[in-house]
């Protein structure tokens, strides 16, 4: 039988437990995460990702746990967010998605062919690493155009374009066999 939680502050502490990286705690954490009413438990993980913005990645990382292809809805629609660090955190969380069905992927896709043409270059450069990742052919001819025309660079120096190529090969590579 599933319990129905109201406290926000009992979610967190149990996250928390599960990305300690302690076996016992996380094995002790998603049980109990998953004893939670599912619909109660993904209210309370919207209204952290709304309150707990710096938690981002803690937060999508609990939710891929227990739904994968309802966490990857939460991060699609942070992917427009007017935060660029939110952006640039949600684009890498979305390159962690290889076990989503063919329709999610392609939302997620979507997505991040959107952020391509992100004001922020560090969103762009991580765009391209996540739909390197993703691998859909339909990405090609996004990635493309920014490998010959993004002369942008990520806030370590490397280059958005070389990226792009990069992910060119690899979707290609995993398309040819």
């Amino acid at each position: 039988m599933t319990q129905n939680f109201n406290d926000t502050e009992h979610v967190l502490a149990l996250m928390r437990e599960l990305h300690a990286f302690s076996e016992f705690g996380e094995e002790r954490a998603i049980n109990a995460l998953k004893n939670i009413d599912e619909d109660r438990l993904f209210a309370i993980f919207e209204e952290l990702l709304e309150n707990h913005r710096k938690s981002i990645p803690l937060i999508s990382k609990t939710m891929q746990r227990i739904d994968m292809d309802r966490s990857m809805d939460y991060l699609v629609h942070l992917s427009n967010d007017k935060d660029s660090h939110i952006r640039h955190n949600v684009c890498g969380l979305m390159s962690n998605c290889e076990q989503l069905s063919s329709l999610k992927i392609g939302q997620v896709s979507d997505a991040l062919i959107v952020r391509l043409g992100d004001v922020d270059s560090n969103v762009r450069h991580l765009a391209v690493f996540a739909l390197g990742k993703v691998g859909l052919k339909k990405a090609v001819e996004f990635l493309e155009y920014v490998a010959n025309f993004d002369f942008g660079t990520d806030f370590e120096g490397r280059s958005i374009r070389n990226l792009a190529q990069r992910a060119i090969d690899q979707i290609s590579q995993r398309h040819q066999n």
